[in-house]
């Protein structure tokens, strides 16, 4: 027999709307302003608006002294449109690639659609939605969602793919893990007047263990998640306000695992009723609390925040958990709003419930600035250890046959950025900046320890163009360093570019050129020389074609020596 909360979704969903048609007083009056507005576009015969652009590209890869790091030939198409149906908004995004027979990656396409009229919002296709970084934290899925915000009232659903299934492939380039396709759905329903905010949310992800037929000896479990999380806020007087955002998560690791026996009061331990326990299952909590004073000349905040040790969401794309913190911001303009001073500093700790090796009780902070020091010069600069995750490019490596994407966990980085406009019109630019960050690799939800990675990046550069903005000259010096557990690479040159307006306008050609050397282990390795080339074609206001080569020669010194070819034919129509 079914379990009653498999019916939960609907349930809330119908009486929430029922009661929000109930207690607002406007929504025959929305209604009625609905039709009158469509009516007169009608009667106008101004059906249908668009903006945006549609784009369709054609590739082309020919690659000598390595494997092919892509097909020979290979379609994409996009679309980013915003239509405007008789007053209904709707945005539209969708993305095609043809399949790629190198990586052995099949054909995708990303569609997706967000219809909007006043206060009601349709999610359709491939969409995020973001109910809190402890439940729904904007993860990408396929299906349907909806937002709707009658006056002060709040409600919000989704439902759909999470991840699609993918089984193991030994023989791809890329290391592809099998993975069960996971479905996920979501509600999220309360209060919010702007001053105050009351909002519930319910958030459930499982895998389906039927989508991939594995052998007895894989280790891969269908993992089940279920979070009721409680978000408010209260604004006290003119100057002061207080954020809480809740959160306990039941996570079960293996589904397949028997149930498990509770007693018939234990309400944490079954959700309230709303969830299975098995004998795989944990429940963990995560909370936030955040003070907010706000004086006429800055802004100030205290946050409190803990992550119990196990907790899990598979709402986001990866989560920090064991961990307890408290720290003080400000966001202060000084000297005439000639800088602005951003500043956050606290306290941060792990092994809450001990038992781990390895604990730290550290200090947290970050700080950015940004100075106006005159009408020309501009300064940025920032610098923080506080952990953030993100999905890095690595630069290429010639002599290995793939780009490398990953996720990083990101905890020390400081950056500065200075900008200099010289010239009767400001038309001459210098910039010089240098970034250093020091990361950890997540694979498989997990960061590995022994896997930091330090980066490197400095760069200067002028560019000079015309008051018309008919030609421009640019020229570049940039270093990179990635230094991993077992390689360090160091990567130093220059770099050079031009561009020209011809035919009225109508032709814009440009040439650029860059040479590396490349450093492994303190020894030049190798030489890079990267040529481009670019003709972008105006016809009429509406539509542009882009022709684009590359060719890229690396000499090693080894058999590894290649040259990769890339060209580029693009269409794109643009709405306005």
């Amino acid at each position: 027999m079914e379990h009653f909360y498999a019916h939960l979704p609907k349930a809330m969903a119908a009486i929430s709307l029922l009661l929000w048609i109930g207690c607002s007083t406007s929504s025959a009056q929305n209604l009625e302003g609905f039709w009158d507005e469509i009516t007169e576009r009608i009667e106008q015969k101004d059906y249908l608006r668009a903006a945006g652009s549609l784009q369709a590209e054609l590739r082309v890869n020919a690659i000598h002294g390595l494997l092919p790091r892509a097909d020979a030939f290979s379609l994409r198409g996009q679309a980013n449109l915003l239509l405007d149906l008789v007053g209904v908004k709707i945005p539209l995004a969708a993305a095609f690639s043809d399949g790629d027979l190198t990586y052995r990656l099949p054909a995708y396409a990303f569609y997706g659609a967000s219809p909007t009229y006043r206060w009601m919002t349709v999610h359709l296709g491939d969409r995020s939605m973001n109910f809190s970084p402890y439940t729904l934290g904007g993860h990408s899925f396929r299906g349907i969602g909806v937002e709707l915000k009658p006056g002060k009232f709040y409600f919000a659903a989704m439902s759909g793919r999470l991840r699609r299934a993918r089984a193991e492939d030994a023989g791809a380039i890329q290391d592809i893990e099998s993975a069960y396709q996971r479905n996920g759905w979501g509600i999220k329903t309360g209060f919010d007047n702007g001053s105050q905010k009351l909002l519930l949310i319910l958030f459930q992800a499982k895998d389906n263990p039927h989508t991939l037929d594995l052998p007895d000896t894989s280790l891969l479990a269908p993992q089940e998640n279920l979070i009721l999380g409680l978000q408010g806020k209260s604004r006290i007087g003119n100057h002061l306000s207080v954020e809480l955002d809740l959160a306990r998560s039941a996570f079960t690791r293996d589904s397949r695992s028997p149930d498990a026996s509770v007693a018939p009061g234990s309400l944490s331990m079954r959700m309230l009723g709303l969830y299975k326990p098995k004998y795989s299952s944990g429940y963990h909590n995560a909370t936030k609390l955040k003070v907010i004073f706000t004086p006429k000349a800055a802004t100030f905040h205290l946050i409190y925040e803990r992550i119990d040790p196990g907790y899990r969401t598979l709402g986001a794309l990866f989560f920090n958990n064991d961990q307890e913190s408290i720290s003080v911001g400000t966001q202060l303009p000084l000297w005439g709003k000639k800088v602005n001073l951003s500043a956050n500093g606290g306290l941060q700790r792990n092994g809450l419930q001990g038992g781990i090796a390895s604990t730290f009780r550290r200090f947290i902070g970050s700080v950015d600035v940004s100075a106006a020091l005159s009408s020309k010069w501009q300064l940025n600069a920032g610098f923080s250890n506080i952990s953030n995750t993100n999905r890095y490019r690595l630069v290429t490596i010639p002599v290995i046959q793939v780009d490398s994407i990953a996720l990083l966990q990101t905890n020390l980085s400081f950056q500065v950025n200075t900008t200099y406009l010289d010239g009767p019109k400001q038309n001459s630019v210098f910039n010089a900046v240098f970034t250093w960050q020091k990361a950890q690799v997540i694979e498989n939800e997990e960061i590995l320890s022994d896997q930091s990675n330090v980066f490197y990046m400095g760069m200067l550069s002028h560019t000079l163009r015309n008051a018309g903005n008919d030609w421009s000259f640019g020229t570049s010096v940039l270093a990179h360093a990635t230094q991993t557990p077992d390689h360090e690479q160091w990567m130093l040159g220059p770099a050079l570019n031009i561009s020209k307006s011809l035919l009225k306008e109508q032709l814009r050609v440009g040439i650029s050129g860059a040479y590396s050397l490349i450093h492994v282990a303190g020894k030049v390795e190798g030489r890079i020389l990267d040529l481009r080339s670019e003709g972008t074609c105006r016809i009429g206001k509406r539509q542009h074609i882009v022709a684009r080569a590359s060719g890229v020669w690396s000499d090693t010194g080894s058999a590894s020596s290649f040259f990769d070819w890339n060209g580029l034919l693009s269409y794109r129509l643009i709405f306005k």
